[in-house]
């Protein structure tokens, strides 16, 4: 096991040196992979991710689903065309999907902001759905996670209350490039 958490460290350290960068203010194409290993991490006995994203093209649903696939995980994508649309993709994530994480991507103009961000951050605590939101400022009342790079390192900014809520744990491992920050 400690040889698998080192190789993989080993190549989330040579993405980080080779520029592919992680940070969710400017989405990347290609750091899917990142971001469900990280996610899973959190919550190792997930089974099925949400994926709720304005600006998802149809060969980051690919790349997400392919991503899925190499961490155990049936990735179900959300592409809500307005603020409205929000809570009723969500609602059907959660009821016919069965989600245990959701990963809100960033973009797309105001669909997550306000309204969206609070319906989400409260409903996924009520659910115990882990919720990893794009910014520092939404991580407060109820999401689970931001992650961030920082200094060429991943670091994962978790809420401890909403991971006590969620049934996350923060690994106890921590690698050179993947850092786990308890808020």
């Amino acid at each position: 096991m400690k040889t698998i958490a080192r190789t993989l460290s080993l190549l989330l350290a040579m993405l980080i040196a080779t520029g592919s960068t992680f940070e969710a203010s400017a989405q990347v194409k290609g750091a899917y992979g990142q971001r469900l290993f990280l996610l899973k991490s959190l919550k190792p006995a997930s089974k099925t991710l949400g994926v709720i994203g304005a600006e998802l093209s149809d060969e980051d649903v690919q790349s997400l689903t392919r991503a899925g696939l190499g961490q155990g995980l049936t990735v179900i994508v959300a592409r809500p065309k307005n603020a409205r649309e929000v809570s009723l993709l969500y609602k059907k994530l959660v009821s016919e999907n069965k989600i245990d994480l959701l990963l809100a991507m960033p973009g797309g103009g105001d669909w997550f902001e306000g309204a969206s961000v609070e319906f989400l951050r409260e409903n996924a605590a009520l659910d115990r759905v882990g919720l990893c939101v794009p910014t520092m400022q939404q991580l407060t009342g109820g999401a689970l996670c931001t992650i961030q790079s920082e200094n060429g390192k991943f670091v994962v900014h978790v809420n401890q209350k909403a991971a006590n809520v969620v049934g996350a744990v923060v690994p106890a491992e921590q690698s050179g490039s993947i850092a786990y920050v308890v808020q």
